[in-house]
């Protein structure tokens, strides 16, 4: 993560004012190269209370973060007169909560937008939880997955976003169990597939994590659906010949 030692502020951000990242590096004291790197805005994160994300190789819910970019634009403001003010009071007339560098909740995760100069001129803005991989006159992005999902932890505990409910979860869960209810009709067309039965034992199992429910029995139902597939599929195969 990013240590970027800035001085603390009472004054508002605005589109036009960064904070950069000091580094001894030579090469991005220069500036980070052309390729990989792009110019773009400061922003804030923010977020909707019934947006969560399931991270299956975390086992956990974490709420799913936007941007509000602080330019004219999509997403950002509406017009070039328009200020950072402008941006945050028609992203909240949409519902979102919008989450400033400067609220004091954040604590060390204040400014957490990062600027790193471009040799090509202009800033590209990106979180602190990522770092640039230069190699020659190339640059790749590296974010810190720990510290990231350590943050979104954080901003629960800190009462930012409010604890999860099922209700928060519900969206995604059903994405998933339509998810298996097509993977069943593979499993129904396709019998004894091994890609298919292998799929559907993967998001049963997935689901049931989702859910907070017994792994074990989730599987062994997948398990009596495939079972029956398999038989279906062997009756309808004794039917042609």
């Amino acid at each position: 993560m990013v240590d970027l030692n800035r001085e603390k502020t009472d004054t508002a951000p605005t589109p036009e004012y960064g904070r950069r990242v000091v580094t001894e590096s030579a090469t991005l004291s220069a500036g980070l190269p052309k390729k990989g790197t792009q110019r773009n805005a400061p922003f804030f994160w923010k977020f909707k209370q019934s947006r969560w994300m399931w991270i299956d190789e975390r086992s956990g819910w974490y709420v799913n973060l936007g941007f509000v970019n602080l330019t004219p634009g999509a997403g950002g403001m509406s017009n070039a007169k328009g200020s950072w003010k402008d941006a945050v009071r028609e992203t909240e007339m949409r519902n979102w909560h919008v989450i400033r560098w400067e609220d004091p909740r954040l604590g060390k995760y204040k400014n957490y937008c990062a600027e790193f100069p471009l040799a090509k001129g202009g800033s590209q803005y990106v979180s602190i939880f990522h770092e640039p991989d230069v190699l020659d006159d190339d640059n790749e992005w590296q974010r810190d997955d720990d510290a990231y999902y350590a943050f979104l932890d954080y901003l629960v505990e800190s009462g930012i976003v409010q604890p999860r409910t099922r209700r928060m979860c519900r969206q995604p869960i059903r994405k998933q169990e339509s998810r298996i209810d097509r993977l069943f009709q593979d499993l129904m067309r396709n019998p004894g597939s091994t890609l298919f039965e292998s799929r559907y034992r993967v998001e049963t199992k997935k689901l049931a994590r989702m859910k907070d429910e017994d792994v074990n029995d989730a599987l062994a139902q997948a398990e009596s659906t495939i079972e029956n597939a398999r038989e279906a599929g062997t009756a309808e195969g004794a039917r042609d010949a």
